[in-house]
């Protein structure tokens, strides 16, 4: 299996209010009929045991009533014709709800497919019968699933809280779709058969599904709440334990000679961490955890034999294995290669405590790095591999595996706690409101949620003493790190004032606290207080303070405290302020007596926070303030220091010590450059505020630089095209880092990376209102991740690849999981020549222009590209300029535009599992001088013209993509398109919203260049009614052409020229 046939929810995130595998039925309360049956034998079904039902009603009961969107999956079949089935959701009475039905019919209607809609039960009393009649409220549609399939049918049930529009899915594709405002509260689930009825794996969901933005992405993340993630690829069925009195975190997943399987829709080729929790239950048997490529040929794993009660202290022992097959894995036993040294594992066998094992890939060197519970245990180098995209793991015996996850990247040691909360997005639907806090954090009183609040992503808490925790990493000794800054923004939304902080607790709710009072409008003040509490913050006292007079709390403020672990002195800054101390000797604890970061409400009044970092600063370091450097910058006559800070920089640089910039405002008229050397400051109030717009920028160089925890203030009053105008400049730097840096107002670019860069991470940072492009990546940039950054309204695109002339070309670029909102012109992403690039997991909203744009241009003699790929990313409202009310700007771009120029070709690019929500002009435009260009399992929502459009592209691929809505074509395909191309497996629905007369759905357009066209699998509904020339309209001549399998419910003809 390819990795483009993976499941295209590959990491699924949404909060579950119900999973069931139907291993056994103590979920599900009769109701009505036949006793329902669990079936635990069945040739015809690898996914045993399921429930069959016969003419009966089951019910079960969520644990709390949803008023949220939700999403209902069932899997499920019939088994003969003249029967209906239906899966339910209504409310704590079980009086009123929606059904999403599916009638067999008879073998001749709907091609033996049976009919599906969506029915409402408005009944009098709670239903209490298994034939109970409804109302029809949706059209009625072909399955696409035949009733005589042995294989069940994949039925989901959508409701929008924002809309009420209801859809029904059946095997990912959209069915029928409807609105009714009768119902918006839900607490129950019924399944209801007529006749021998299936039903497995019944999922419920509601909520959003985050992108995992953070600095290191967390791109599988898996708790094994269910096993819809994985794919059973030898032995036996993987079985879900959701009892056991000895493991606190059940459910977990059992193998017993079994391999399964999970994936992503692109590759890494940059660092990889494999995690998986996961114990042996007995000896002499084997498991591993592995991560292989695309084909699922190659790849490492890290394999622990339990061996005997009497080798390695009863531990077994470890070892990293290779796999280089001729086919597919598919097979539990597979042999491999030992490539490392065999080691004790450190865990006994026979310990009930799951061991937590790590597998670490080292792009640069090969290296391999096998851990048991944080401790490594064998290394080894193999160069043979570089592209990981699937994980596996195989259980000999009965072996138990939890919380899976896979991640890329890397941040500064310093940085210990980075949350920039800016996870909203990637919901089911076009409408973002709010989200629950997901992994690490968990709420642990009142209501504490992230919300879109404009353009702003941030935290809300609603109620008194609402309160959010998560794990608090270790901070190191104090004789590594003296000082530990808690970093923090937050605002008030009333009058009356209110407050919140962060708490540093133990296990038993004891530990010192961060406080910020927003004081009433009319006191107009805000004041920082170190707390101590006793009770998880339910209540403390105060140790000392300090207030900021004309700080008013109704504004989002930057507050920092900067603990000396050494002495317990505190002191604290409220945005641009002047930093104060607010006590000497307050704390007497270390802080890695904590075990926990607490976020707080303190009173009744809404609150709200973002951007929480943690900090620790090494013993060893130069601090600019023995230099002479004056935190004067929020005066109105400011210190320049760039000459003195210029001292300290000379003097980090000859120890080889980190620089370090305390919170504080300094003023500076000229670059500063940091070469090889640690610059880190206290997040958002460490502010390098510059005078000059033209000599602006901070530059990192040399080998291992790193730049963390600076906010760098600009002057852009007008744009300039040279590198001293940037905000943060990555110039011949080796092995880099820049993160959680904040950026604003720069003459230029945010944050440039330029001139023979090699490894480099730009990660959590904030970018603003730069006049330039925000992230900048060109002159043989190289090896490149580019991850969980924020950009707001930048003046050129928001991240740019960019190869100038064909001897600076960029390669192995990765961007993964930033948010990117809004600009004054440009577009979203951008490869401008390069190779090897990959955009997943992005949030692209407004771009003026195109949302992803990969070209090669004659304008700028750019180089060629290859080897591209975009996925899972979400665009909203690109070709903004359209929709925008500036009559100054103006695009003809589509959401993904893809092009190149002559002699500069584009080569080898997919475009897999992006949403693409309101466009303003077309969805993805592939253009002259593309090869190879496949467009899959990609979702297209209410597009201001064609779906996709193709012109002077060869050897295109169009597969199994959804199309919800477009005002013209859902496809047209331009007579200068070339090769053999393929139109299979989509799904397209309310074509031609503009209701022109000789639009088609489909549309080769006459004269065409092409030399085959296989068009097959298409289904086309219509229920909007929308006019419709012809479904498929192809003039390619019938001996070049393959038409087969396209299906429809309306009466729109496919015409093709003989």
């Amino acid at each position: 299996m390819g990795v483009s046939s993976l499941n295209a929810q590959s990491v699924e995130v949404i909060p579950r209010q119900m999973a069931d595998a139907v291993s056994d039925l103590d979920q599900w309360t009769y109701v009505d009929g036949g006793l329902p049956q669990l079936v635990t034998t069945d040739a015809n079904v690898p996914h045993v045991p399921y429930m069959s039902i016969n003419n009966s009603l089951v019910m079960a009961e969520l644990d709390r009533t949803v008023s949220r969107s939700f999403e209902l999956t069932v899997r499920l079949r019939h088994t003969t014709y003249q029967r209906g089935l239906w899966i339910g959701v209504f409310d704590e009475t079980g009086k009123q709800g929606y059904g999403a039905h599916w009638d067999s019919s008879s073998s001749t209607a709907y091609s033996g497919q049976g009919y599906v809609n969506i029915r409402k039960f408005d009944l009098a009393s709670e239903i209490a019968t298994w034939n109970q009649s409804s109302s029809v409220i949706s059209s009625n549609s072909g399955s696409g699933h035949l009733v005589t399939d042995t294989q069940f049918a994949l039925v989901s049930l959508q409701w929008d809280a924002d809309t009420n529009q209801l859809t029904m899915r059946v095997d990912g594709q959209i069915k029928v779709q409807c609105t009714d405002t009768s119902f918006d509260n839900f607490s129950r689930i019924y399944l209801k058969a007529n006749g021998p009825c299936y039903f497995d794996d019944i999922t419920f969901k509601s909520g959003y599904e985050p992108a995992l933005r953070c600095t290191i992405p967390r791109l599988i993340e898996d708790d094994l709440a269910d096993l819809s993630q994985w794919e059973s690829v030898d032995g036996a069925a993987p079985q879900l334990i959701s009892t056991d009195a000895q493991v606190p975190h059940v459910p977990y997943m059992k193998l017993n000679n079994t391999l399964v399987e999970t994936g992503m829709n692109f590759p890494l080729q940059q660092n990889v961490q494999l995690t998986v929790r996961l114990r042996h239950t007995t000896y002499q048997r084997g498991l591993w955890i592995g991560i292989f490529d695309e084909s699922g040929k190659q790849g490492y794993a890290a394999h622990w034999d339990s061996s005997s009660s009497t080798a390695y202290g009863g531990q077994g022992y470890v070892n990293i294995r290779k796999f280089d097959l001729a086919s597919e894995i598919d097979y539990w036993n597979q042999s491999s290669s030992i490539i490392s040294s065999n080691s004790g594992s450190g865990h006994l066998v026979t310990d009930s405590r799951f061991a937590l094992m790590q597998l670490n890939w080292e792009y640069k060197t090969g290296k391999l790095t096998l851990s048991i519970d944080g401790q490594v245990k064998v290394t080894c180098t193999d160069t043979d591999f570089a592209s990981f995209s699937r994980v596996y793991l195989k259980g000999n015996g009965d072996c138990y595996f939890d919380d899976v996850s896979l991640t890329t990247g890397r941040d500064s040691d310093c940085i210990t706690v980075h949350e920039m909360f800016n996870q909203g997005g990637l919901s089911h639907d076009y409408t973002v409101g709010t989200m629950p806090l997901t992994s690490p954090w968990t709420v642990s009183n009142g209501s504490v949620e992230q919300i879109v609040d404009g353009d702003q992503r941030i935290v809300r808490f609603t109620g008194d003493k609402s309160r959010a925790w998560m794990p608090l990493p270790d901070q190191g000794s104090v004789e590594d790190y003296s000082q530990v800054v808690v970093g923090f923004d937050i605002q008030r939304t009333n009058s009356s004032g209110n407050g919140g902080g962060v708490f540093l607790v133990d296990d038993n709710g004891q530990g010192v606290g961060f406080f910020v009072e927003l004081a009433a409008d009319g006191y107009n003040r805000t004041t920082l207080k170190c707390v101590k509490t006793y009770d998880n913050a339910q209540n403390f006292s105060i140790l000392a303070y300090k207030s900021w007079n004309g700080v008013t709390g109704t504004d989002m403020h930057h507050v920092s405290f900067t603990w000396d672990r050494s002495t317990g002195d505190v002191s604290a800054i409220v945005d641009k302020q002047a930093p104060q101390t607010i006590g000497t000797g307050l704390f007497s604890e270390d802080i890695n007596q904590a075990s926990r970061l607490m976020m707080f409400n303190q009173y009744s009044n809404t609150i709200r926070m973002d951007n929480l970092t943690v900090i620790r600063i090494p013993t060893d370091h130069v601090n600019v303030l023995d230099y002479g450097v004056v935190a004067d910058g929020h005066t109105t006559s400011p210190t320049d220091n760039a000459s003195t800070i210029d001292d300290a920089i000379d003097e980090a640089e000859s120890l080889g010590l980190p620089l370090y910039v305390p919170a504080g405002v300094y003023a500076y008229d000229n670059k500063l450059t940091f070469n090889g050397i640690d610059v880190i400051g206290a997040g958002a109030t460490t502010v390098m505020s510059s005078t000059d717009d033209t000599s602006s920028v901070l530059q990192i160089t040399g080998t291992s630089p790193s730049i963390v925890g600076i906010n760098m203030q600009g002057v852009g009053y007008q744009r300039y095209s040279y590198p001293e105008s940037n905000g943060i400049w990555a110039y011949q730097a080796a092995d880099y880092i820049i993160s959680a840096c904040q950026v604003h107002d720069t003459g230029g670019a945010g944050i440039f990376a330029h001139n023979n860069n090699v490894d480099g991470t730009i990660c959590g940072n904030y970018v603003d209102s730069s006049l330039a492009d925000a992230i900048h990546i060109t002159g043989t940039s190289r090896y490149i991740q580019a991850n969980g950054n924020q950009v707001y309204n930048p003046g050129d695109d928001q991240i740019a690849v960019v190869s100038y002339g064909t001897t600076s070309t960029c390669h192995h670029v990765e961007a993964f999981c930033n948010d990117l909102h809004r600009q004054h012109w440009g577009r979203g992403m951008t490869v401008v020549g390069g190779y090897n690039v990959t955009y997943a997991r992005n949030e692209i909203i407004k771009a003026i222009s195109a949302g992803i744009y990969v070209a090669s241009e004659s304008s700028y003699k750019t180089d060629q590209w290859s080897d591209i790929i975009i996925a899972d990313n979400v665009l909203r409202d690109t070709g903004w300029a359209l929709g925008d009310d500036d009559p100054n700007t103006s695009t003809t771009h589509p959401a993904i535009m893809f092009y190149a120029r002559t002699d500069y070709p584009g080569v080898n690019a997919l475009i897999t599992n992006n949403r693409i929500y309101k466009t303003f002009h077309r969805g993805v435009v592939i253009g002259n001088q593309t090869f190879d260009v496949v467009l899959k399992d990609n979702y297209f929502e209410n597009v201001g013209n064609t779906g996709i459009y193709t012109v002077g592209t060869t050897d295109a691929q169009i597969l199994d993509n959804t199309f919800n809505g477009t005002d013209s074509y859902s496809m047209y395909i331009d007579s200068a398109t070339t090769g053999n191309m393929i139109i299979s497996g989509n799904q397209l629905t309310d074509i031609n919203s503009n209701n022109v007369s000789y639009v088609d759905v489909i549309n080769i357009r006459s004269g065409s260049q092409l030399t085959t066209i296989e068009i097959s699998d298409n289904n086309y509904e219509n229920p909007a009614g929308y006019v419709i020339e012809r479904y498929i309209e192809n003039h390619l001549p019938a001996a070049q052409s393959t038409l087969i399998n396209n299906t429809t419910s309306t009466s729109e003809p496919i015409w093709q020229q003989p």
